[in-house]
């Protein structure tokens, strides 16, 4: 049923029964994505969670930060609250720089 006698898989936590995988193109285009589903779906077959994740979770820290509060959640952990919000730290000091900036 299973097709193979283990997975490797990107993020895996046992205990939890959950598993990421990261979809890029370069590692998961059109010729791998047959191989992609037969192997998420034996992971499920197995019990296992599995969640997809690509570029756009990852695009900004608010992104990468959802992602984060996503697995906590499924795994009942309690996520760290945010510190700051280091994006808008970026954009502020760009603005600042920019500021600084004058052309003649």
């Amino acid at each position: 049923m299973l097709g193979a006698d283990s997975y490797t898989v990107d993020f895996c936590w046992p205990k939890y029964r959950l598993a990421m995988e990261y979809d890029s193109e370069a590692f998961h285009g059109e010729s791998n994505r047959k191989a992609d589903a037969k192997r998420r779906n034996g992971l499920r077959y197995l019990g296992y969670l599995v969640i997809e994740s690509n570029a756009s979770d990852l695009r900004t820290t608010f992104d990468a930060s959802r992602l984060a509060e996503r697995l906590a959640a499924l795994m009942k952990l309690k996520a760290k609250p945010r510190q700051f919000d280091v994006t808008a730290e970026k954009i502020k000091t760009h603005g600042q720089i920019m500021g600084l900036s004058t052309f003649p």
